[in-house]
């Protein structure tokens, strides 16, 4: 084929410029989402009165000082573990804390990840879609190891 013939061209370019002109529309109707949502989202609350914005603020507080506190507590951890001998890091009670330790490390490290999720999506297939939900975090260990 050397062109297009004009019949052809003239159906893709209504084509595209009706897909360009809907694309425009699209953008502006997401400005306007996005200039309201954040005052939609706030009319929401919880039993106690919190809106979304409260509780991701809640939220960030809880991660920063349960992070705080367990980053302190494995760095207890460790420090007790270096200055046990090889004897018992190989008995019994050494593997129960060192098992112990990894528990409280596998729950610091969810606080250094997201805890929930939130987005509005979808494709030009699809309809547009609100996803949210809460990842689940590691279980809280007990107090001290087990030494059954």
């Amino acid at each position: 084929m050397r062109k297009i013939t004009n019949g052809t061209y003239k159906e893709i370019e209504e084509l595209y410029e009706e897909l360009s002109e809907n694309l425009t529309h699209f953008e502006g109707l997401s400005n306007q989402i996005q200039e309201q949502l954040p005052e939609w989202l706030a009319s929401f609350e919880t039993d106690c009165g919190k809106n979304i914005f409260d509780v991701l603020e809640s939220v960030k507080n809880a991660k920063e000082q349960l992070t705080e506190q367990t980053n302190d507590l494995v760095d207890s951890m460790e420090g007790y573990q270096e200055g046990r001998s090889e004897r018992w890091h190989s008995s019994d009670a050494g593997c129960n804390y060192n098992d112990w330790c990894e528990q409280w490390k596998d729950l610091n490290s969810t606080f250094n990840n997201p805890v929930y999720w939130f987005t509005l999506g979808g494709d030009l297939d699809d309809e547009a879609v609100v996803d949210a939900g809460v990842e689940e975090i590691a279980s809280m260990p007990s107090q001290q190891p087990d030494y059954e």
